[in-house]
């Protein structure tokens, strides 16, 4: 009789187990669902604020003003030859990617670098920083624009260390490394490289 109770008792313990583990899945799964979205509103915002950037300068060019940048060419030869704005290993790469609970795909307009959290992360060329501010899927990040159109964002920043008009050399810090704006716990930087708003793999552009 004890032993039959006992493994009774064994057998309801597992189901509540497996109940409460169902019911985490279900959360994390609609919490991704959601971030996704939001992620998805937070794109568009960025391509507003890029395409604003961009408008600004043109009025610039327009009224004989000198241009934030004059870098005629600069940016754009420097492909493969960027320096990375941290160490670390690539965690997600740039492209069409699947989340392995939701079973969705979605498009990473970036790379993930694994990295601990606090680590200063570095502007990758010279250039003027366009926008700092909080987005639903990407965090606290800065937007650096180092002319013809070239833009680079540094996000899931824990801390940034410049503001909006803040001129930027090569290998000078524009915040902390973090994992603010996504429900993973671990620390990555998210890295674009962008031609106008239209992401490009950030790999043919970062030294191998």
């Amino acid at each position: 009789g004890a032993q039959v109770a006992a493994l009774a008792a064994r057998t309801r313990a597992r189901r509540k187990l497996l109940a409460e583990v169902r019911k985490s899945v279900k959360t994390y799964q609609a919490a991704e669902a959601q971030l996704a979205r939001e992620r998805e509103r937070s794109e568009a915002a960025l391509r507003r604020l890029i395409a604003g950037a961009e408008e600004e300068r043109a009025r610039k060019r327009g009224e004989g003003g000198v241009a934030p940048e004059r870098t005629s060419g600069a940016f754009a030869g420097l492909r493969g030859r960027l320096p990375w704005p941290v160490r670390g290993q690539v965690a997600g790469r740039f492209g069409r990617v699947q989340d392995p609970a939701l079973k969705t795909w979605t498009f990473n307009r970036g790379i993930e670098i694994e990295v601990a959290e606090g680590v200063p992360v570095q502007a990758v060329a010279a250039g003027r920083v366009e926008a700092v501010d909080w987005f639903r899927g990407y965090g606290w990040f800065a937007l650096v624009g180092h002319g013809d159109g070239y833009y680079t964002l540094y996000a899931h920043l824990s801390e940034t260390a410049v503001r909006i008009g803040d001129r930027v050399r090569a290998g000078e810090g524009v915040g902390m490394s973090g994992n603010t704006g996504t429900l993973d716990q671990r620390s990555r930087l998210h890295f674009e490289v962008l031609k106008g708003s239209e992401p490009e793999d950030p790999l043919a552009w970062l030294t191998r």
